[in-house]
């Protein structure tokens, strides 16, 4: 009885309500939660009430109560917390499971397609887009220094997985992170574009950084499934274009696509595959749609 369980994570910003669903929880926690929750943790050690915590959502007589929200964490905050500690778990579990070691650097998406988390949390926060936020190049190489010590198979073994969303829209940043990477870190690395923005800045700068694949989100060969069903906004050309330049620069290539979309026929899924079969990428990842 004495012990308090909480939980907290994208789910649980978007359906604060789980709270309702989930009787052995006590409260679960929305949005950025790192000062909230040391608050929280400090109440529960002094033996405090916790219900007036900031962001969090709890059930109180079979009725969902939600408190107000702090803001966004800014840079300047985000360079304030400790790296994530991968001590407390198998870590090497999850360098075998996905066979390379995943970084994330950044919260946040300024685009706004309509099947993706970001434009949810936005929402959660009175905003119509969930803008990057980011602490700086040198902070982020600390935290890749510091898993590779604990780590030494990473290298020989496994490399890295950089899964920013968009992997660096900001130019400044990311020819001063990829410029400390070479230094300092130098192991080929993995990340995430959208086709529209692959400019040849962007590609020649991954090339010469230890980039050895791009994750690209292609998502649909049809138009209307991709542009109005998915808020894409992304010509066809364009993506055709992306995967030129990425294997000009002799940059491997995964084409992630996502079928099974509400309103996709057979012959939308289709041009899919068509598609794929012309962009000839290295690697095709196929994910099914869900709720």
């Amino acid at each position: 009885p004495k012990v308090v369980q909480v939980c907290g994570g994208v789910h649980t910003t978007l359906s604060p309500d789980s709270c309702l669903e989930a009787k052995s929880l006590d409260c679960v926690f929305v949005g950025d939660s790192e000062y909230s929750f040391t608050d929280f943790l400090k109440k529960i050690e002094n033996n405090q009430p916790w219900k007036d915590t900031e962001n969090i959502a709890y059930n109180e007589n079979g009725v969902m109560k939600k408190n107000k929200l702090r803001p966004l964490l800014t840079n300047e905050q985000l360079e304030k917390l400790p790296h994530p500690d991968r001590t407390t778990y198998p870590f090497e579990k999850v360098l075998q499971t996905v066979g390379m070691a995943p970084f994330h650097l950044t919260r946040g998406c300024p685009f706004t397609c309509t099947y993706c988390s970001n434009i949810g949390i936005a929402k959660v926060y009175g905003q119509t887009r969930y803008n990057i936020r980011q602490a700086g190049p040198e902070y982020a190489i600390q935290e890749i220094e510091e898993v590779i010590r604990q780590n030494p198979t990473i290298g020989p073994v496994y490399k890295i997985s950089l899964t920013d969303d968009i992997f660096g829209l900001n130019k400044k940043w990311r020819r001063e992170f990829l410029k400390l990477y070479r230094e300092r870190i130098k192991i080929p690395f993995v990340c995430l574009l959208r086709c529209d923005v692959a400019t040849e800045d962007t590609i020649q700068d991954l090339s010469l950084g230890y980039c050895d694949l791009i994750q690209f989100g292609v998502e649909s060969g049809s138009d209307y499934i991709r542009n109005t069903v998915m808020d894409r906004n992304m010509p066809r050309q364009t993506i055709v274009d992306a995967f030129k330049l990425t294997k000009k620069y002799g940059i491997k290539t995964t084409a992630i696509t996502i079928i099974g979309v509400p309103g996709e026929t057979r012959e939308m899924l289709l041009e899919t595959v068509k598609l794929n079969r012309e962009l000839n990428p290295t690697y095709s990842g196929v994910n099914i749609f869900y709720p």
